[in-house]
């Protein structure tokens, strides 16, 4: 499944799929409420064509300059521009069904849009505003670098562990709490959201949401966890595992919740002055640093 993150640029939000590919549709309200017009415009020059084709050619083993049964190829998309002048009309969806390209990635749907390989993305914001071009540039390389330096280290252990903890909590939930005839559904997803409210106010002292209005000043792709302490993920992982099973034996509520109070509260305890917990706190707070 594609991953999303976002870069801000004073009010402007813009998504980044899988830490390479950015939105367009997001860069094009720089300019315009209407992005597919602008990308449009963009794209219909010669000069783009020209730059969209050599990419395609450098990167793209199957982008077709000549066409076949199933691709019309570089060459028909240039002689239509010679052809049509000025009413030759070209968008990213034309672009990719015509010769292979693999520099767009296109979805439809409420949470569609389109988005270009970062190279494509930043030609296009150069032609939109040097000056934008230059902060995209800089905000999608402090995501990247926020990316690498985070892999394989004690703090991103830390979330993928998370992560997996939650998705083992979330089966418990689904299997156990959720009505079948609710499963799927945004009620449904009540259910995950409640027992998530439950474990960040006993960690953390608020939910995820409160936190992020409290701190709308951190970057858009943080969230509770990226600024909890080494003994609050610590003990948010025990939680969530222990949160699992309780939900499986079926446990009250009521008795569900106070279990995991004074669980956390011993826990807290325990891990105060723990060696392996300090060490693990000094690669955290290097990571803090970085969302800063």
């Amino acid at each position: 499944m594609s991953k999303k993150k976002k870069i801000k640029i004073d009010d402007l939000t813009i998504s980044v799929l899988d830490n390479e590919y950015i939105s367009m549709t997001d860069l094009a309200r720089f300019r315009s409420e209407k992005p597919a017009d602008t990308i449009s415009n963009w794209m219909r020059a010669l000069p783009t064509i020209k730059f969209l084709s050599l990419w395609e050619q450098l990167n793209n083993k199957k982008f077709k300059v000549v066409g076949d049964d199933h691709f019309k190829g570089y060459q028909t998309i240039e002689q239509e521009y010679m052809d049509k002048g000025n009413s030759f009309v070209l968008y990213p969806a034309k672009w990719i069904f015509y010769t292979n390209a693999e520099g767009f990635v296109v979805k439809k749907g409420r949470y569609g849009g389109t988005w270009a390989h970062e190279e494509i993305a930043l030609e296009f914001a150069s032609w939109l505003s040097p000056e934008l071009r230059l902060y995209v540039v800089k905000e999608f390389k402090r995501l990247k670098q926020l990316e690498y330096r985070m892999i394989g280290d004690s703090f991103s252990v830390a979330r993928e562990l998370t992560r997996a903890n939650n998705q083992i909590m979330k089966a418990s939930i689904e299997l156990h709490k959720i009505p079948p005839n609710l499963a799927g559904t945004k009620k449904g997803r009540l259910y995950h959201a409640s027992e998530q409210d439950l474990i960040n106010k006993i960690v953390y002292g608020r939910t995820a949401s409160a936190w992020r209005k409290a701190n709308s000043d951190k970057p858009v792709q943080a969230n509770i966890r990226d600024f909890g302490t080494a003994i609050q993920l610590t003990v948010h992982n025990n939680l969530l595992s222990l949160n699992s099973r309780l939900i499986k034996w079926m446990v009250e509520d009521d008795i569900r919740e106070s279990i995991l109070l004074h669980t956390a509260k011993d826990q807290f305890a325990i891990l105060k002055d723990n060696k392996a917990v300090k060490r693990i706190k000094e690669q955290i707070e290097k990571q803090k640093k970085l969302l800063e």
